[in-house]
């Protein structure tokens, strides 16, 4: 795990060198959540209107905080990545060796399997339904007819307590 202070161009710069391990994008700001499929570039344009964002995919995530004229940066993966100048985080020397797999179930079920006379209904899928929201969901799965969607996760420990979690990718679930 490595961590920084660096400006948004060098975290434009961070996002494209690596784009092709980055699947997926978590973003949040005061009047919005996003979860993305990266490829999309939705969030890329204005990367600093967003107060805190999380790219990944499989093997890799790029987390970010916006903090005044500059972004605090973790990078979290399992593999060795090596970035002149990137100190190692401090908690890095405390983790656990392994780190451990974990799915959180995301809210609401496919539009796709709500009762035909259901408002909100319709066969196609691609949207979720759950009723504490107000608006369906979308989340960006390759199958619209999923029932439900999942974040794979990894959680870094120490002493068997999570202390971080690496998001992965959403994935479909069928619970």
């Amino acid at each position: 795990m490595l961590h920084s202070a660096i400006s948004y161009p060098a975290l434009n710069a961070l996002l494209d060198e690596h784009a092709a391990r980055l699947r997926f994008a978590y973003l949040e700001r005061e009047t919005r959540v996003l979860l993305t499929d990266s490829a999309s570039g939705e969030y890329r344009p204005k990367l600093e209107t967003w107060e805190h964002g999380r790219a990944f995919g499989p093997l890799l995530e790029v987390r970010w905080r916006r903090d005044e004229l500059h972004c605090e940066v973790h990078l979290l993966t399992e593999a060795v990545v090596a970035l002149p100048l990137w100190p190692e985080a401090s908690i890095a020397a405390r983790l656990d060796e392994q780190a451990r797999e974990r799915r959180v179930l995301l809210a609401g079920v496919n539009v796709a399997t709500l009762p035909p006379s259901h408002t909100l209904y319709d066969a196609q899928g691609g949207a979720w339904f759950s009723p504490e929201i107000v608006r369906p969901l979308h989340y960006p799965l390759a199958n619209p007819l999923a029932r439900r969607a999942a974040l794979r996760c990894m959680d870094y420990t120490v002493d068997g307590y999570t202390v971080l979690t690496r998001l992965c990718e959403v994935v479909p679930d069928e619970r």
